[in-house]
């Protein structure tokens, strides 16, 4: 299992938004963001989605869980400690901050890489990803860390290793508020790309 509560390395004055340590819970030990989980079971501590049916949900009509004010990029950090039960060339989504209709953020695993993406719109973003041996047998301990300042300054470590995959299309000028749900384990717009694994900790900074 990953170190939840190891040290907060950037020094940018951001707050700790949400703490999920899913021991044996949902509960949000920061401020109370507490989630709503569908067939998720619980292992030493871990919570476990199947790959099918499992997910956890926020609704954020207030968009907590966004990365902007509206008109600018704002920073953030994201850390969590993710295990595979099953690993293949197709996508696992982590979690998301995207629906059917609007797309603002998501982390997922495919094809034997783990990715950040930020959504301007529904085809123009930025991403990076960090290439892995793909394994069942093994937690990989994922930081992510943004300045606001477009994709030099968007970073994704994976077990202290630097992302080098980077992507951009279009003009990049910054996410939208969606009020979508905050999901983790899921995807709300492809169904089948659900998360076959286990979630150690997640949290998010702002």
């Amino acid at each position: 299992m990953g170190n939840k509560s190891h040290f907060f390395r950037q020094s940018s004055g951001l707050n700790l938004l949400a703490d999920y340590k899913f021991n044996n819970n949902l509960i949000d030990d920061a401020n109370g963001y507490n989630l709503t989980g569908t067939d998720i079971t619980y292992n030493n501590n871990s919570a476990v989605f199947n790959g099918k049916t499992s997910e956890a949900r926020r609704s954020d009509a207030n968009d907590i869980f966004s990365f902007t004010d509206g008109v600018s990029d704002l920073p953030f950090r994201i850390e969590l400690s993710v295990k595979f039960n099953a690993v293949s060339n197709s996508y696992q989504f982590i979690t998301t901050k995207r629906d059917s209709i609007s797309s603002e953020w998501q982390i997922f695993y495919y094809n034997n890489s783990i990715s950040i993406v930020l959504w301007q719109n529904n085809s123009i973003f930025i991403q990076k990803g960090c290439s892995i041996s793909p394994s069942t047998s093994q937690n990989y301990n994922i930081i992510i860390d943004y300045d606001g300042n477009g994709i030099d300054g968007l970073n994704i470590s994976v077990d202290g290793v630097d992302g080098t995959i980077q992507t951009e299309t279009g003009n990049y000028t910054g996410m939208n508020k969606t009020q979508t749900d905050l999901l983790i384990g899921s995807f709300d717009v492809v169904n089948n790309y659900k998360l076959d694994g286990e979630i150690d900790y997640l949290k998010i900074y702002k």
